[in-house]
């Protein structure tokens, strides 16, 4: 996987995520020790780069496939990382992350508690079947005044280099022309968080090509905002 990391073929994935970074860095500023976590590892470029700054074992909890996560912590074992938390799934075709995320949201209820993670980077598989119910789980599962960050603002199905119709065939059979073009993440976006009164949209810089934005990032407020009208 580190192989890939200098690899032209992946080099959308090969350095770490900027506003991921810097979002982190504001974290730590007010709090010296945060729990956070990474939704979709890639290749591991963006975890490096947390577990660095973070730099103590079990800061950095990562969701992903059993198979990406084994290589991975070995890399960063090998690399004298501070040691992660995984939280595997398979590969079934309904068995991902969001599941993963449900479970841990029972069990943080039945412990009393508000929230586990000051920060959550999620960089999933950018489509409304996992990330939908991924984003709604993820709510609850921020402390109060923590981040979360959505990657691939952006991205369609119909612009992927590897899930495209022409490229991907079963991508026709599963998804509907509609779905195809319209940018999944947005979408989630604009039905569920923009509307959440538990949350606040913060301002990233705007992307360097001039286009929409590639990603979305809220805060958890520490108390609900107020009803309109109150």
């Amino acid at each position: 996987m580190s192989a890939r990391l200098n690899d032209p073929h992946h080099k959308s994935i090969s350095r770490p995520s900027r506003d991921a970074l810097a979002l982190l860095r504001g974290v730590l500023r007010q709090r010296a020790q945060p729990v956070v976590a990474e939704i979709g590892v890639g290749i591991g470029a963006t975890t490096r780069e947390m577990a660095r700054l973070l730099d103590r074992p079990g800061a950095v909890h990562l969701f992903d496939h059993a198979d990406v996560l084994d290589t991975l912590m070995a890399e960063l074992r090998a690399e004298g990382l501070p040691e992660v938390v995984p939280h595997p799934n398979g590969r079934k075709l309904f068995e991902s992350y969001s599941w993963t995320l449900a479970l841990l949201l029972r069990e943080m209820r039945a412990r009393g508690e508000d929230g586990v993670f000051d920060f959550v980077y999620l960089d999933g598989a950018h489509v409304w079947a996992h990330d939908a119910p991924a984003a709604l789980a993820l709510i609850p599962l921020l402390r109060p005044g923590g981040v979360l960050l959505l990657d691939d603002f952006r991205w369609t199905l119909a612009a992927s280099p590897t899930l495209n119709p022409a490229r991907h065939k079963p991508t026709a059979a599963h998804y509907s022309p509609e779905q195809i073009e319209t940018p999944h993440v947005a979408l989630i976006c604009e039905v569920f968080l923009d509307h959440d009164r538990r949350l606040r949209p913060m301002n990233l810089p705007p992307p360097a090509d001039g286009g929409p934005p590639l990603r979305r990032a809220y805060r958890r407020r520490a108390t609900p905002a107020p009803a309109a009208g109150a």
